[in-house]
C-alpha cells in the first residue's frame, strides 16, 4: 500500500511537471502565435505598402506620361502657331510689297499725267506764240506790200507826170492860176485813186486776216477740245485706278486684321494651355511630393516593423520564457504537493472533474482567485543572462 502511494505520488509529481511544461508550452505557443499573428499582420501591411507603392509608381508614370503628352501638344501648338505666324508675315510682306508697287506705279502715273499736262501747256504756249509770230509776220508782209504798191504808184505817177509834161509843152504858157487849179485837180484825182486802191488793199488784207484768224481759232478750239476730252479720260482712269488700289488696300487690311485676330486667339489658346500645364504640373508635383512623403513614411514604418520583427525573432531564438508566480500570504505548500489556481467561474468545473476522478490525492491543493493575473507574470530572458 505504501509502495502504491509512493508510486502514485511520483506519478503525480511527474504529471505536475508535465502539466507545468504543458502550461509553459501553451504560453509559449500562445506567445509564438501572437508573434506569428503580428508577423502575418506586418507582412500584410508590407504587402499593402508594396501594393500602394506600385500604385503610386504607376500613377507617377501616368502623370509623367500625361506631362509628356501635354508638352508634345504644346510643342505642336507652338510649331503650328509659328508656322501660321510666318505664313501671315510672308503674306503681309507680299501685301506690303504689292502696295508699295501700286503706290510706285500710282506715283509714276501721276508724274506721267503731270508731264502730259506740262506738255499740253507748252504746246498751247507754242501755238499762241506761233499765232502771234504769224500775225506779226503777216502784218510786216502787208506793210511791205503796201510800201511796194506805193512805190509802184509813185513810179507810175512819175512816169505819167513826165509823159504829161513832155506832151504838154505849152503848159508853161498857161496862167499860174489855171496851173494851180490843174494840179489841184490832178492831185485830188491821184489821191482818190490811191485811197481807192488802199481801201481795196486793206479790205482784202482785212478779210484775209479775218479768215486766217478764224481758221486758226477753229484749229486751236479743236485742239483744246481734244485736250479737254483727253484730260477727263485720264482723270477717270486715274480715279478708277485709285479706287481699285483703295479697294485692294482695304481688302488686304481686312485680311490682315482677321489673320491678326486668329493669331491673337491662337496666342490666347497657347497661354491657356501653358497655364493649364503649369497648374497640372504643380498639382502633380504637390501630389507626387505628398505621395513621396507617404511612401518614405511607409518605408520607414516597414523598416521599423521589419526591424521589430527581426528583433522579436532574435529574442525568441536567443531568450527563454520565464514564469514567475507570487503565492498569497499565508499559503504554504507541502513538499511534492500540487497547487491548482482557479478563477471563481472555473472552480465549479474543477469540482465536478474532481468528483469524477477515481484517484483523489491529499497532496492536491486548490486556490480560487478573482484575478488570476495577480498570481504572477511571464517574460523572456536572454539565454546568456544569468537568472
Amino acid at each position: 500500500m505504501i509502495d502504491r502511494v509512493e508510486q502514485l505520488e511520483s506519478l503525480n509529481a511527474k504529471y505536475v511537471a508535465k502539466l507545468a511544461d504543458l502550461r509553459g508550452l501553451s504560453f509559449t505557443v500562445g506567445t509564438i502565435g501572437k508573434q506569428n499573428d503580428e508577423h502575418y499582420r506586418l507582412q500584410s501591411d508590407i504587402m499593402a505598402v508594396n501594393f500602394d507603392k506600385v500604385g503610386y509608381e504607376s500613377e507617377i508614370e501616368l502623370f509623367q506620361l500625361q506631362i509628356k503628352i501635354y508638352q508634345q501638344m504644346i510643342q505642336a501648338e507652338n510649331q503650328s502657331i509659328d508656322e501660321q505666324r510666318l505664313k501671315l508675315e510672308r503674306e503681309l510682306n507680299q501685301s506690303a510689297s504689292a502696295l508699295v508697287n501700286l503706290r510706285t506705279s500710282y506715283a509714276e502715273l501721276g508724274q506721267q499725267v503731270g508731264t502730259y499736262r506740262a506738255t499740253c501747256q507748252d504746246m498751247l504756249q507754242q501755238y499762241l506764240r506761233l499765232a502771234k509770230d504769224w500775225s506779226i509776220s503777216k502784218k510786216q508782209i502787208n506793210e511791205l506790200k503796201i510800201r511796194v504798191q506805193m512805190t509802184k504808184n509813185q513810179i507810175k505817177f512819175s512816169k505819167i507826170l513826165r509823159s504829161y509834161v513832155l506832151s504838154k509843152n505849152d503848159v508853161f504858157s498857161m496862167d499860174m492860176s489855171d496851173f494851180s487849179e490843174f494840179w489841184k485837180h490832178e492831185w485830188e484825182q491821184i489821191i482818190k485813186k490811191i485811197r481807192h486802191d488802199f481801201e481795196l488793199l486793206y479790205g482784202a488784207m482785212h478779210q484775209e486776216t479775218i479768215n486766217f484768224y478764224e481758221m486758226k481759232t477753229k484749229e486751236l478750239q479743236i485742239e483744246l477740245e481734244q485736250i479737254t476730252q483727253y484730260q477727263p479720260v485720264e482723270n477717270e482712269k486715274h480715279v478708277k485706278f485709285q479706287q481699285k488700289l483703295q479697294s485692294e488696300y482695304e481688302e488686304v487690311q481686312k485680311k490682315f486684321a482677321s489673320e491678326k485676330q486668329v493669331l491673337m486667339e491662337l496666342e490666347a489658346t497657347y497661354s491657356k494651355l501653358e497655364s493649364e500645364l503649369q497648374t497640372i504640373q504643380m498639382q502633380h508635383e504637390e501630389r507626387f511630393e505628398a505621395q513621396s512623403n507617404d511612401l518614405h513614411y511607409l518605408q520607414e514604418s516597414i523598416m521599423a516593423m521589419v526591424s521589430s520583427v527581426e528583433e522579436m525573432q532574435r529574442r525568441r531564438v536567443d531568450s527563454k520564457v520565464v514564469l514567475q508566480y507570487t503565492l498569497p500570504n499565508g499559503l504554504r505548500l507541502q513538499p511534492g504537493s500540487e497547487l491548482n489556481v482557479y478563477s471563481e467561474s472555473g472552480a465549479a468545473v474543477a469540482q465536478k472533474s474532481r468528483a469524477q476522478s477515481a484517484f483523489p490525492s491529499s497532496l492536491h491543493q486548490e486556490l480560487v482567485l478573482k484575478d488570476i493575473s495577480s498570481m504572477g507574470r511571464c517574460w523572456r530572458q536572454d539565454r546568456n543572462t544569468a537568472i
